[in-house]
């Protein structure tokens, strides 16, 4: 188990350094901008204008959505509790919360990965459905690598995110 855990650190620090030798200012200021689309308010009113979008045509969509965003920000707020690790010292930004998981890579895997499989099974055309997918499988990834870039998440707090998050997101499509 120490073997497991030094080798997490060690590639935890590896992608630290990684990120650390790639800032700029250019670069910061766009890391800046794709981070915000994992906050909570943005979450939060994305979820709230989906929801709206979706109520008259698709409103059998509604619980999944409401479920799988709720159900990941009350597991965010959780684990970050229970694991109370504290934050990387390099970061760009502030953030006052615990670092595992991330809260950001775990709300883009459950919410955008939902909203996602809702237009790809909403499309028709092949075509559409690809560019769906390619969209929100990049955006999901830009925004935990957002967290590295900025340095307010190790490596493992972005797997961790996704892996939490994924389960989020199977819980949604078991339920549509």
């Amino acid at each position: 188990m120490m073997n497991l855990i030094s080798t997490i650190h060690a590639l935890d620090s590896l992608v630290a350094h990684f990120f650390l030798s790639l800032r700029t200012p250019l670069l910061t200021q766009v890391f800046e901008l794709i981070t915000m689309l994992g906050t909570p308010i943005t979450t939060t009113v994305i979820t709230i204008i989906v929801a709206a979008i979706i109520y008259k045509k698709h409103h059998t969509y509604i619980i999944p959505l409401l479920t799988t965003a709720i159900g990941a920000g009350i597991t965010i707020y959780a684990t970050k509790i229970f694991f109370h690790r504290l934050r990387p010292r390099d970061a760009l930004i502030t953030e006052k919360s615990f670092s595992f998981p991330s809260g950001h890579a775990l709300i883009s895997m459950a919410l955008y990965g939902l909203i996602t499989y809702i237009i790809y099974r909403n499309y028709k055309k092949k075509s559409q459905k690809i560019t769906t997918i390619s969209i929100g499988t990049l955006l999901i990834f830009l925004i935990g690598i957002s967290r590295l870039y900025l340095g307010v998440h190790y490596f493992s707090d972005v797997i961790g995110g996704y892996l939490i998050g994924s389960i989020w997101l199977a819980i949604g499509i078991a339920l549509i």
